[in-house]
């Protein structure tokens, strides 16, 4: 005979099938943890921290973030995707597979029918180009 599997819910006993059952009994433990966890949670209101009409949150600078080196890093982003958006779709092709797809010259040599030592031209050709595109 199969076991059987029962919830209670609203104080009657439901059956239900193993896979309800084991579902049912991990957000039963999930929601124990968080009511749980929820005791050793302080929660405040933001407007508790509101002082002359400014909040502490504004007067307090993130040292973690350096907002200059943010903002060169997304100059560069934008520059690097405008440099790609120039690049034929060849280039791109060379590009994606060695760079994103981490493939090796020699497996791209391989797929384009061609010479590791072309693809890697290719590279180079490509990657002074984008360096270009970063430079300006």
């Amino acid at each position: 005979m199969p076991k059987q599997y029962y919830i209670k819910i609203a104080g009657y006993f439901y059956q239900v099938s193993k896979e309800i059952y084991d579902e049912y009994r991990r957000e039963d433990r999930r929601r124990r943890y968080l009511k749980e966890r929820e005791k050793h949670t302080v929660i405040f209101s933001y407007d508790a921290l509101e002082e002359n009409g400014m909040y502490i949150q504004e007067r307090i600078a993130d040292e973690t973030v350096n907002v200059e080196e943010e903002a060169i890093h997304n100059m560069m982003i934008e520059k690097l995707r405008k440099g790609l958006s120039a690049l034929s779709d060849e280039e791109l092709y060379i590009i994606d597979h060695l760079i994103y797809q981490e493939r090796t010259e020699r497996e791209l040599a391989k797929k384009l029918n061609i010479s590791q030592n072309a693809v890697h031209i290719r590279k180079v050709k490509i990657l002074e180009k984008l360096k270009k595109f970063l430079e300006k």
